[in-house]
Order: structure tokens, then sequence, then C-alpha cells
């Protein structure tokens, strides 16, 4: 026997769903599980089928993004056996990317007081998880951290970033909405301020080139459409002014990563120190710290003995190639354009010495803020890596050598990709192929690029489709004059060219939702 339920029951228990949906976003994979569980049982509880048929019928997108779903079932069957369980995953992660369209596509669509329930419980639990994360950082809540990565444990920085940035954009429409009360504003500008100011603390560079770019093309977009345009025009005449700030200031940190560069002539170096030891020099070894030459006037014995007399923790540690002391120690030294020897380390003050042992190779981070820290360690990365072609444990260098062998396998296999499962195989193999120097840990990671993955697993015309799934629904719908859209829209454009945002469970669902 079915028990039945008023509509107005099953429209609450909708909503509620919805709600917990929206708030497990940033806050709770188990939320995100049960809101889809939640909304399926709803559905199908509900019956009403025959109206659904009709929004079915009437909506092709929703059919469109289900096909999306069913393009990495059917690359499933092409999948190499031995990793079917990879594919498998896969396709559990992407399940949302089916039900949902479904299951809220053929429900009625949300009166506006609905939307905006939504979208505030959204705004309060991104604000509830940027608020953990800062504390987390600042080492007042739980264990101390020493990589602001490790601070967000609800869900992973650059998304919260990315979310972050969504939440400044609707903020922005509260703010200018017009019959909102003062206080509604006031607590807009508040929560637009904050989240700026997360991102700033937390070095949110994702999140915040993102705000940036969306923040351009959405005043390119109403200085197209709207109809005053004189308004939209003096907007974008201020944020290109604010925008030519921004990449000033970029310019000035990367002057100091290149600054006072001198490139000696390495048979003329001196090879003995004051103390008689001998330099060691890496001619060939480029790397930079304020423009100085890192691997010149190095000997080795006497800054381990030099070190042992001021600090307690070992220069070397075993099995340890980037973060060991010896490692920062050179760097920092450069840094302050000392020879790495026993006077160098004579030279270090006892609150630089904390530093080094901090794993702080720069001493102008101290006075540098967060931001300024991040940008100039992507300039460093970067130019370590276009010398020394090793990206590991680099961000922005480790993304650059995964585009480079996720282009060759496209290249290898540009029709119908390698398959649901067979990426993280197939990226192993380029790598080795290319006797690549990223380490082998790193050599299963998906590329960071959406539509590079999805060129991989289901070639060149599977990421076309997936384009046109995410243009032509908003074309049909004449979405794209609503802020909203436009809004999430570039946001999720610009991070599907860094990020493989639909390649886990918050991210599909963030996309899907």
């Amino acid at each position: 026997m079915r028990i039945s339920l008023p509509f107005k029951y099953h429209r609450w228990i909708y909503l509620l769903f919805l709600l917990l949906l929206a708030a497990g976003l940033p806050l709770s994979k188990f939320f995100l599980s049960v809101s889809l569980f939640g909304l399926a049982g709803n559905w199908l509880w509900e019956m009403d089928f025959g109206y659904k048929w009709e929004r079915f019928r009437k909506n092709p997108a929703i059919l469109l993004l289900m096909a999306f779903f069913l393009l990495h079932v059917v690359a499933l069957l092409y999948t190499d056996s031995a990793n079917m369980k990879e594919g498998m995953r896969d396709l559990r992660i992407k399940l949302p990317l089916f039900l949902l369209p479904l299951l809220i596509g053929t429900s009625r669509s949300l009166e506006r007081k609905e939307f905006y329930a939504v979208l505030v419980v959204f705004i309060l639990a991104v604000f509830a998880s940027s608020v953990n994360t800062a504390l987390r950082a600042a080492g007042l809540v739980g264990h101390q951290v020493y990589d602001l990565r490790d601070a967000s444990t609800q869900v992973s920085l650059i998304r919260l970033g990315l979310m972050s940035a969504l939440c400044i954009f609707i903020s922005v429409y509260f703010i200018f909405r017009a019959g909102w009360p003062l206080y509604a504003r006031l607590m807009a500008v508040l929560v637009s301020a904050w989240f700026v100011a997360f991102m700033l603390y937390m070095q949110a560079l994702t999140g915040i080139v993102v705000l940036l770019i969306v923040s351009f093309l959405l005043i390119c977009s109403y200085a197209i459409i709207a109809k005053n345009r004189k308004r939209i025009l003096l907007l974008l005449v201020l944020f290109l002014g604010f925008g030519g700030g921004v990449i000033a200031y970029v310019y000035n940190v990367y002057n100091t990563y290149y600054r006072q560069v001198e490139f000696l002539t390495w048979w003329k170096l001196e090879t003995k120190t004051p103390r008689g030891g001998t330099y060691i020099h890496y001619p060939y070894d480029f790397m930079l710290e304020n423009g100085h030459e890192v691997m010149l006037y190095v000997c080795w014995e006497e800054l381990e003995e030099a070190w042992g007399k001021r600090s307690k923790l070992p220069l070397f540690v075993e099995g340890v190639k980037r973060n060991q002391h010896a490692y920062v120690l050179v760097r920092y030294l450069a840094s302050r354009n000392l020879r790495k020897d026993a006077d160098g380390v004579r030279a270090l003050r006892d609150d630089e010495i904390r530093a080094i042992e901090n794993g702080v190779t720069n001493y102008r981070f101290a006075e540098m803020s967060g931001m300024e820290r991040r940008i100039y360690q992507v300039i460093w990365e970067t130019d370590h890596y276009l010398h020394s072609a090793d990206p590991s444990d680099h961000s922005i260098p480790m993304r650059m050598e995964l585009w480079k062998a996720s282009l060759a396998i496209i290249g290898q296999n540009p029709v119908f990709g390698v398959g649901t499962g067979d990426m993280p195989a197939a990226l192993a193999r380029q790598h080795e192929a290319a006797h690549s120097k990223l380490a082998k840990e790193w050599r299963t990671l998906h590329p960071h690029n959406q539509f590079l993955s999805l060129a991989i697993q289901l070639g060149i015309f599977g990421a076309a489709f997936f384009l046109f799934t995410l243009i032509w629904p908003g074309i049909k719908a004449k979405r794209f004059r609503n802020y909203f859209y436009l809004a999430f829209f570039f946001i999720l454009l610009v991070s599907f060219l860094n990020e493989d945002t639909i390649e886990t469970q918050q991210g599909v669902m963030f996309y899907a939702f």
C-alpha cells in the first residue's frame, strides 16, 4: 500500500533536500549523498509522472545533460579490463550528472523566494567553511598546518575559493537588489568583504584569478546587453584601471625575482672559502632567489658544520628531496646574497635560523604579504621548471607537465579517447615514455584541465559534446541575460581551464546543481 502525501509536503521535502545539497557543497560529502538519495526518493514517491514527462519532453536540455553521462558509460565498454575498477569509480562520481538534471529539471521550478533561500543557505555554508579553514590556517583550531591547502578539511581549497567567488557575485546582486532592506544589503557587503579577505589570506590564487576574470566578463557582457550602457562602461573603465594595478603589482613581484641578475662566468669563480674549504659550483642550475644564483659558491662541509652549531635539526634528512633544511638554507642564503659557507651561516640572525627551520626560503618573505609570497613562489616554480624540467611538488609546473602529457595522449587517441577508466594508466605510460622528471607518485594525477581530461577519456568529439552541453542549454532557455546564470557559467568555464572540476564528488555536484 502506497502512502501518499499532499503536494505541499512533497514540495517541502524537495526544498529541504535542495537546501541540504546547497549546504553540503562546502561542508560535507555526506550531506551531498543524503540530499541526492532524498531528492530521488521524493521524486519517485511523489509520482505525478505525467507532469514530469511533459517537463522532460519540453526541455531537451535535460536529455542532453543526461546523454553526457551516458557517453562515459559507452566509453567504459572500451576501457582496459585492468582499469575497470577505476572506470566504475568514475561513473559513480559522475552519477549526479545523470540524476540531478532529471530530478530538478522535471520538478516544478523554484519560486523566487525559494531560490533566494537556496542561495542564502549556500552563502552561509561557504561562510562557515571559510571561517573554519581560516581558523585552522591561523593555528587557532585543530593541529598546526604547514601547507595552507591542508587547512580546508571539508572541501579542497581550490573549490572553496571558487565557491567564495560565486558567493561574492551572489552578494553583489543582493546589494543592488531593489526593495531589499538596508540591513540585508549591509550584510551582503560584509560577506563580500570577508570572502575577498579570506581568499587573500589563504592565498587562493585560483579563486582570485577567477573572481577577476569573471568580473571582467560580466561587465563586458552587460556592456553589450544592458540599456544603461554608460554606467556599465564606467564600471568597465574602473575595472580596467583596477586590472592595471593588479598587473603592476604582479610585475613588481616578478622584478623582485629577477632583480640584479648577473650570471657569472663559471671558470672565473673562486674555488676556496675564506676558511680553506672547497666551493662547489653548479653553473647549469639556474635557480634564483632575488636575482642571485643559488647553486654557486656552495661548500657542503662548512654548511653542515656551521648549521650544527646554530640548530638542533639535521641539515640533511635521508629520503627527503625538496624540503630538507639544506635545500632551504642555500636558497635563503642566496636571497641575502651570501655565499653558502660557514661565514654565510654565521651572518644569519637567530630568528632567520628559526625561519629556515620552518621552511622559509627567502628573507623577503617576512615583509611580503601572503599573496606576494604566493605570486613569487609561482614565478620561482615556473622559472625553475623551465630551466630544470623537474615539476615535482610544484602546482603550476606540474600542471604544465600534465598538460604536455595529456596533449600527447589525445594526439594518439583523438577520436574516441582511451576510455572512462584508462586515464591514470595512460598518463603514467606517457610520462614514462617521455622520460618525464615528474616524480612517480604524481604521474597518475588528472590533467587539472577539464577539457583535456574529457578529451583523454572520450576523445575530441566527447570534449566538444561537453562544451555543447555547457553552451546550448543557456542559449535555448535564453539564460545568457540572467545575472546568476552568467556568473555561474563564467566561473565554471574559467575553472575548467585550471581544474578537473567534475572529476570529484563535490565538483560534480557543484556543476550539476
